[in-house]
């Protein structure tokens, strides 16, 4: 039998690692609008950030991972990630702990998408987990 089992949840709880060091757009060159965005991700989730001309801040999800003991358990961030943005718009985050998650995605215009990959192992059973969603988000104005 599968299901969410009531109480469990796992949090990635450790700081945001820059996975890629991208040069920094300058602000005339890109092709992105600054502010915040919000959207969904496939699951039906939430993600959140704030853009910059040189960076995505306050990153925040929540996803939904699959263990291979038929559990599905939410993960979602505790801290707020940042990651600096190409000149194209393109960022990606990491997320450590129990269960590691990077949040890749593309900014253009007044529109962002991406997805979220995660893997790891429950501490609380041993189970492998893993998930994948993709996300979009729109500037709020």
């Amino acid at each position: 039998m599968s299901g969410k089992r009531p109480g469990v949840g796992i949090a990635v709880v450790a700081s945001a690692v820059l996975v890629l060091s991208l040069v920094p757009a300058a602000p005339a060159v890109a092709g992105f609008k600054t502010g915040k965005y919000a959207g969904t991700t496939t699951q039906g989730h939430s993600i959140n950030f704030k853009v910059t001309d040189l960076m995505v801040k306050r990153l925040t999800f929540t996803i939904e991972v699959a263990c291979d003991d038929g559990t599905n358990v939410p993960l979602e961030t505790t801290k707020p990630a940042k990651a600096p943005i190409s000149d194209r718009g393109r960022f990606s985050a990491l997320f450590t702990g129990d269960i590691t998650a990077e949040v890749t995605g593309k900014v253009k215009r007044r529109h962002a998408a991406g997805k979220i990959e995660t893997s790891g192992v429950l501490r609380e059973t041993g189970a492998m987990c893993s998930g994948t969603s993709d996300w979009t988000a729109d500037n709020q104005k």
